[in-house]
């Protein structure tokens, strides 16, 4: 990391430098944001600069109530009976770090380093760090985006972050998973029960924290087929002006200067564009398609995706599917997506959601308790991505 600039205190003036945190599940769009913000001549956002300190922060939770050793620290909590994130959110509020906990290799420069590498909670830490790697000398706002961690916004909001988290169609999630290159950006195959779960929790902080005047979600879809009106709606949130994003010649460029080129996993893509939307009709099974709309009815509903295989019951999707890779993770059965519990707890928090009495389990089935009342009264039309509303 090199040696720490001293980043704008937490007692910052209004026009002082802010931070910003970006996330969301994994191929949901959240480096195409990450790219147009770090173009944006106001902001230096990173790409997944810290995500080994966001591990070794669950870690160190987890050991604080005696789960040493788990194989996937980052949850997506659904049937998780041990903990729950407001336990987490509680410890990290509290929870003062050295430098060596979160970051081993960086031992020997925090000897060195006097009051600056003093014990402090990860959202100070993250405050220092992002300042110090920023990529323009004098942002208005910098930060970064890491993947898959939604479970720490709330922390990072009471640290004085700003978030956004973007959200995707999961069916086009899984596309972009399983299919082209999306090993290269997603890592082997993850079971596709697993992933839809992990999508289910990106939807749930969303909802959870979108009441919060410092939190922000939006849809992979409003990006890509309603630009200027879903950036002018970012740059607003974020206190900017969108005019640099709307300049005639404008590129998108990483935080090197160059051109990027894109991360899609079909093809290059250096503009933004909406030629992955519904990119699932023509690469997904039957099958897959009918488990990704089973499993995330409820949610869907509420972001407007319309399902496709209507007759289809959470039954019948369930028995019928079979993985269409490989899934060959130590840390993961390779049945996952039908082994006995997974069923049982989808099912149950189907007939929850039916009959908000058939169970108790809210924290499980739902993460945060208001959930369950909200997606359940979710009327059952919905609008196409495509033609919904920004």
């Amino acid at each position: 990391m090199g040696t720490p600039v001293t980043c704008p205190s937490a007692e910052r003036s209004v026009s002082s430098p802010s931070p910003l945190f970006v996330t969301g599940t994994l191929r949901s769009g959240t480096t195409l944001l990450e790219k147009l913000l770090c173009s944006h001549p106001d902001m230096s956002v990173l790409y997944q600069p810290l995500f080994p300190r966001m591990i070794a922060a669950k870690r160190a939770f987890l050991a604080s109530i005696g789960l040493s050793g788990e194989p996937l620290p980052l949850s997506h909590y659904f049937g998780e009976e041990r903990y729950h994130p407001g336990q987490l959110t509680s410890f990290l509020d509290h929870r003062q770090f050295s430098l060596r906990e979160l970051d081993p290799a960086l031992e020997p420069a925090a000897q060195a380093g006097g009051p600056l590498f003093q014990p402090r909670v990860l959202g100070e830490w993250l405050h220092e760090s992002y300042w110090s790697l920023r990529h323009r000398d004098a942002p208005l706002l910098y930060g970064a985006k890491e993947v898959l961690c939604e479970e720490f916004a709330p922390h990072l909001l009471n640290s004085g972050f700003k978030v956004l988290l973007v959200l995707r169609d999961p069916r086009d999630v899984l596309t972009s998973l399983n299919f082209g290159r999306g090993a290269e950006f997603g890592g082997r195959p993850r079971p596709t029960l697993f992933n839809l779960q992990n999508w289910r929790k990106s939807v749930a902080f969303a909802l959870h924290l979108e009441s919060h005047p410092a939190f922000l979600w939006l849809r992979y879809e409003d990006l890509a087929l309603r630009r200027d009106s879903t950036l002018s709606r970012i740059a607003a949130f974020l206190g900017l002006s969108p005019e640099p994003w709307f300049a005639g010649d404008f590129v998108i460029h990483d935080q090197s200067g160059l051109p990027w080129s894109g991360n899609s996993s079909h093809q290059e893509m250096p503009e933004v564009t909406g030629d992955s939307v519904f990119r699932f009709e023509s690469r997904l099974s039957v099958e897959t398609i009918a488990l990704a709309e089973a499993v995330c009815e409820p949610e869907m509903r509420e972001l407007g995706y319309e399902r496709r295989t209507k007759n289809i019951s959470l039954e019948q999707a369930l028995s019928e599917f079979r993985e269409a890779v490989v899934i060959d993770r130590a840390e993961f059965d390779p049945l996952y997506s039908s082994a006995p519990r997974q069923v049982a707890l989808e099912l149950e928090r189907s007939r929850t959601l039916d009959d908000p009495k058939s169970s108790s389990r809210t924290g499980p089935l739902f993460l945060f308790p208001e959930l369950k009342a909200r997606l359940r009264s979710t009327p059952v039309a919905a609008s196409a991505a495509k033609d919904a509303p920004a």
